[in-house]
């Protein structure tokens, strides 16, 4: 029997670790052909290798979902290797590392940093994946 995702193009913000390392073997295991983007290049090329080592088709791009190009280029990397997307999955996000997060105390970097990726990231890949959804 088919996958639920047989056939689909997958597109994993956030890839290389967590939530979307674990949405990567999820969606993979049902049949979707999986591209990952992180900034974690490290993480992001151990999740392709096991969604690999598990029978599944993945790739790994690097990409700042914060930075416009890096967004689009991400959805390319998608269409140029699986022809389509299908599914865009809007993984990634921060609370800083080492932050701490009470008003008072957050430096306004650090702000910046969990605005760019958490809310301008989602925007920028809706921005370039929903075109490419429709398409297809």
């Amino acid at each position: 029997m088919a996958g639920r995702l047989e056939g689909k193009v997958a597109l994993i913000t956030g890839g290389a670790s967590g939530q979307g390392r674990a949405a990567a073997m999820m969606f993979a295991s049902e049949g979707a052909q999986v591209v990952l983007s992180d900034v974690n290049e490290e993480g992001g090329t151990q999740t392709r290798h096991m969604v690999t080592e598990n029978g599944g088709q993945a790739v790994f791009t690097a990409a700042d979902v914060s930075v416009e190009a890096d967004a689009q280029a991400m959805v390319e990397v998608a269409l140029k290797t699986y022809g389509a997307l299908h599914v865009l999955y809007n993984n990634a996000g921060t609370v800083g590392i080492g932050v701490d997060a009470r008003v008072t105390r957050l430096s306004v970097e650090s702000w910046d940093l969990i605005m760019n990726v958490n809310l301008r990231g989602i925007f920028l890949s809706s921005k370039y994946g929903i075109p490419a959804l429709r398409e297809h």
